[in-house]
């Protein structure tokens, strides 16, 4: 692959056995756009239905058989997905048939290097048209190149879905290991290869302690100092100042992301949205924290219009303590498996950096 000047019809980063300009179009020009259809009346079946969101049923009748790309009608505009077989479509989805001089991977990856939002043609909820996406003007180039080029981002998405994969194994390993451990299912023996002492039956106020942070984010200046501040999506910003010196739990209690756990590194602080859950002596604070995790806090959540948890409605939840020193076994342990997912996560995050530089240089 190599850098070729950006000159008209011709893209940034080009294969070298290729050359020319590519053709100007439109999208109404190369393929047909089908409108989806309800499909309440049909019979349970093997045929996929899919919506904006994906999946949502089967049935017994296909509304087209052979290769489409999706794009929102309605709703979610801005996610084109790729299908090959028999389906069927909601109306809040479009499909495309009848592909002209184009592939239909070549299109699934011109449609993910559109902005549909910019066609946006709703004030409330997204919406497009066939008349406003037929209109659209793209480039097109030979079927040899789109081939070479489907090729290229056909290896990335391999790899981005088997990394997806990967994570979701380790994360539902994760899941089940420390349902496992909190349970004594699964049990650490000391070096004398001995189960550790009897586990103990504690009040969560008795091995946490609760603080309140009355910080804003709107009195918060963008991102300078040498701390961090986390708020109901994780690390918001960097700060000049700081709440809590030793390691700790952030929960968010109010609005979106209610119940939501991070473990805070010293040095840091939280949004007035959270709480602030520290160990008490004894009690690791790693270990405190997959074992918040493991507590289900729906079921103290009140509040209709903006949800919100108290600690003093779960500060009397049970648990079950083991000696510090098999606390800090399955800390350890549980961490080694959470720092795993956090490194196979930058490599999917990579991959998608890769695949969007290529959608931004290969096409035009």
């Amino acid at each position: 692959m190599t850098k070729v000047p950006n000159t008209l019809l011709i893209p940034k980063l080009r294969f070298p056995e290729f050359e020319g300009g590519w053709k100007k179009n439109e999208i109404g020009r190369i393929l047909t756009i089908g409108s989806g259809k309800d499909y309440k009346h049909l019979l349970s079946g093997d045929i996929p239905v899919f919506g904006t969101g994906g999946q949502m049923s089967r049935v017994n009748k296909f509304l087209y058989d052979g290769e489409s790309v999706f794009i929102g009608r309605k709703g979610t505009i801005n996610k084109p997905g790729y299908f090959k077989g028999k389906f069927w479509t909601v109306d809040t989805l479009f499909y495309t048939h009848s592909f002209q001089n184009v592939l239909p991977k070549f299109v699934l990856y011109l449609f993910e290097n559109i902005n549909w939002l910019n066609y946006n043609e709703a004030s409330g909820v997204p919406s497009l048209s066939k008349s406003t996406i037929e209109k659209i003007g793209i480039n097109i180039p030979t079927i040899t190149e789109q081939v070479k080029i489907c090729k290229t981002l056909s290896l990335i998405d391999t790899r981005i879905q088997t990394q997806s994969k990967i994570i979701q194994q380790l994360e539902t390993l994760m899941q089940n290991l420390r349902e496992r451990l909190f349970v004594q299912q699964v049990r650490f023996k000391n070096n004398n290869r001995n189960l550790y002492s009897k586990w103990e039956e504690r009040k969560l106020k008795d091995i946490a302690i609760k603080k309140s942070s009355n910080i804003s984010a709107n009195k918060i200046e963008e991102n300078f100092g040498d701390y961090v501040i986390y708020g109901a999506s994780g690390i918001l910003k960097k700060i000049d100042f700081y709440e809590e010196e030793n390691d700790y739990i952030g929960i968010v209690k109010d609005g979106a992301g209610v119940g939501r756990l991070f473990y805070c590194n010293g040095k840091s602080s939280v949004l007035g949205t959270m709480d602030i859950i520290e160990p008490t002596t004894g009690i690791n604070a790693y270990f405190l924290f997959y074992l918040l995790s493991c507590i289900d806090f729906s079921k103290y959540v009140s509040g209709s219009t903006i949800p919100h948890i108290y600690f003093k409605d779960y500060k009397n939840e049970k648990c079950s303590i083991p000696s510090l020193e098999e606390q800090n076994r399955i800390a350890s342990f549980l961490l080694s498996i959470s720092n795993k997912i956090e490194i196979e996560k930058q490599q999917l995050l990579n991959y998608e950096k890769q695949k969007k530089y290529l959608l931004q240089n290969l096409f035009i």
